[in-house]
């Protein structure tokens, strides 16, 4: 058998050199969803469900096959669904499956920092995540906190409609920045 990337739609079975001919069984993985058999997977891992072993060996491939994706953020939707399977012994042979089989496509800093969380203890593992998941909040918080200012600083000039449009806050938040706004107003 013989695994063939997205990359190629088709080939031969046989290799004839006159004396020694060699057959194989392509496995063209242009054929293969690698989107749908993500999200699959990933309706799976999120309900709790255990995968096959049929599903563990499709998640390693994932990033090989056919996807609307690019290739280097296959690869990281792939490793990242793989940090959330429950088993840690799979969890480790699908991430292991991954760099090795993407091995020539891989983003060499990407691929060491993969190698890097798999040698964390799960203590390690849990504090990274947390640390990762602290920034993300933060981000957020900043964000709508840089909304919200601007909602205010647009009260005198633009109706609440159209701050609500133009900051994607809702009508609600918009009335809420306002009524604080005459509060401070009344106090100053």
């Amino acid at each position: 058998m013989v695994i063939y990337t997205s990359d190629i739609k088709e080939t031969s079975n046989d290799l004839d050199m006159g004396d020694l001919k060699v057959s194989s069984t392509p496995v063209l993985l242009s054929a293969y969803n690698g989107d749908a058999i993500m999200e699959r997977i990933m309706n799976k891992i999120q309900s709790g469900e255990e995968l096959t072993h049929k599903e563990l060996f499709e998640l390693s491939l994932i990033p090989l096959m056919h996807s609307l994706k690019d290739r280097n953020e296959l690869i990281s939707d792939s490793i990242e669904l793989a940090k959330q399977i429950q088993d840690e012994r799979d969890q480790v042979q699908v991430i292991a499956g991954i760099l090795t089989a993407t091995d020539k496509f891989i983003d060499d800093e990407y691929a060491i920092k993969v190698k890097e969380w798999l040698k964390m203890t799960k203590v390690g593992r849990a504090f990274e995540e947390e640390k990762e998941e602290a920034v993300k909040d933060a981000v957020k918080k900043t964000k709508e906190e840089e909304k919200r200012n601007l909602a205010n600083a647009l009260l005198d000039v633009l109706s609440l409609e159209l701050i609500a449009e133009k900051t994607g806050l809702s009508m609600e938040e918009v009335k809420e920045i306002e009524k604080e706004y005459k509060e401070t107003r009344k106090r100053a």
